[in-house]
């Protein structure tokens, strides 16, 4: 069964998202991305996140997901910091450990094309 439909569809991961979301502001590594201004491309961002630890047919290939991220300057620690918050919101809404697993190591496989190369 698909994740996504599995722990019951769009509300309950726009509940995970909105959970990450209150975490992401609470972390003095993440704070700084997350502006008024920038809401719409943060919301677009999250929504990729769940896609891609989703194991869905998603809208950006890796390449693409280099092209909207390089600007950010995203390190490796704020990355690790992105994830650990991520888990620890999936295990607060009760999704099973090896869907946790599955989810992170998608995650952690676009790392390259996210962090900052310089």
């Amino acid at each position: 069964m698909n994740l996504f439909y599995k722990y019951g569809g769009t509300n309950f991961w726009n509940d995970v998202l909105n959970s990450f979301y209150d975490k992401a502001l609470c972390s003095a590594r993440l704070v700084h991305f997350f502006t008024p201004s920038n809401l719409p491309h943060i919301k677009n961002m999250l929504l990729s996140q769940l896609e891609i630890s989703l194991g869905a047919d998603f809208r950006y290939s890796m390449e693409g997901l280099e092209q909207s991220h390089k600007h950010l300057g995203i390190t490796s620690e704020q990355f690790n910091e992105w994830v650990v918050l991520y888990r620890e919101t999936l295990i607060e809404k009760y999704v099973l450990y090896e869907d946790i697993e599955r989810i992170i190591g998608s995650l952690q496989a676009s790392k390259k094309f996210i962090i900052s190369k310089s």
